[in-house]
C-alpha cells in the first residue's frame, strides 16, 4: 500500500488508491487506517491521503539515502538561496522519477517539498522527467510510447528542459540532468529550480542556468561515487 500511494500523485483518494492497487475500497479503507494510526500516512480529509512523517523518517535511515541527503542538501540549499525559488532533486528509478530532496525558497516554499518527498512521477511529465528522458539510449527509449524524439533531441542539445505549470498549476520549472561518466551518458537524475509563474518567466529560467549548471557539476560526481562504480544500475535497483 505504501508503494502504490508512493508512486502516485499525493494527496490521492481512497478510490483512485484502491484502483491503483486493485483491492476493494473497503479493504483499502482498513490498510490504509492502519497505517494512518500508525504514522505511516496522513489523511487530509476529502483530499486524501499522503506518505506520513513516520515514512519519510523511516526513509532516511535506509539504503544510501542518508549519505545522499548530506552530500546534496548543503548545494542545494546554496542553489535555492542564490535563486531566491525552491530547489529539488529527482533521481531515476526505472521509467520513473522519485523526489527525494526539496529546498523552499526563501520566501517559502511554492509546493511544500517535505509533503511529496518520495513521490514517484513518470518520466515523460514535467521538465525533472523530460531531462532525464532526453539523454537516455535508443534502446532505453524504446520501452517508452509515443515519446516526441524531436523535441527530446532538443532538450538534449541544449542540456535543460522548462515546465510550465506541468505539475502543479502556476508554477513554473527549469531543470539540467544530472549525468555520470562520459558519453554513452548514464543519467543519475536531475536538479530543478521552480517557482511562481509571476517570478519565473522564460527569461529569468534562462538566467538561473548558470548557477544550477554550477550546482550540477558539484553534485553529480559526488553522488555516482556514493553510489558506486555502476550508477546506472543502482539507481535502477533502488527501492526510493
Amino acid at each position: 500500500m505504501l508503494e502504490t500511494l508512493a508512486g502516485m500523485e499525493q494527496p490521492a483518494t481512497l478510490h483512485d488508491i484502491a484502483s491503483r492497487a486493485e483491492l476493494s475500497e473497503s479493504y483499502a479503507y482498513r490498510l490504509l487506517r492502519a497505517l494512518e494510526v500508525e504514522g505511516f500516512l496522513h489523511h487530509l480529509g476529502r483530499s486524501g491521503y499522503r506518505l506520513g512523517s513516520r515514512s519519510v523518517a523511516l526513509a532516511t535511515v535506509m539504503g544510501p539515502r542518508p549519505a545522499m541527503i548530506r552530500l546534496m542538501y548543503p548545494v542545494v540549499a546554496r542553489l535555492a538561496a542564490d535563486s531566491g525559488e525552491a530547489a529539488v532533486v529527482h533521481l531515476r528509478a526505472g521509467g520513473f522519477r522519485v523526489l527525494v530532496l526539496g529546498v523552499p525558497s526563501p520566501s517559502g516554499p511554492v509546493v511544500d517539498p517535505a509533503g511529496v518527498l518520495g513521490e514517484r512521477s513518470p518520466l515523460t511529465a514535467g521538465a525533472s522527467g523530460r531531462v532525464i528522458l532526453a539523454h537516455l539510449s535508443t534502446a532505453e527509449l524504446s520501452a517508452f510510447e509515443a515519446v516526441d524524439t524531436d523535441s527530446l533531441a532538443v532538450i538534449r542539445e541544449q542540456g535543460f528542459a522548462m515546465s510550465f505549470g506541468e505539475n502543479h498549476v502556476g508554477v513554473n520549472g527549469i531543470s539540467v540532468p544530472m549525468l555520470a561518466d562520459a558519453e554513452p551518458w548514464t543519467v543519475l537524475g536531475s536538479l530543478t529550480v521552480a517557482g511562481p509563474a509571476s517570478r519565473m518567466t522564460a527569461t529569468v529560467m534562462t538566467r538561473l542556468l548558470g548557477p544550477l549548471r554550477r550546482a550540477c557539476r558539484e553534485i553529480t560526481p559526488r553522488l555516482a561515487t556514493l553510489l558506486g562504480p555502476n550508477p546506472g544500475a543502482t539507481i535502477r535497483a533502488l527501492d526510493l
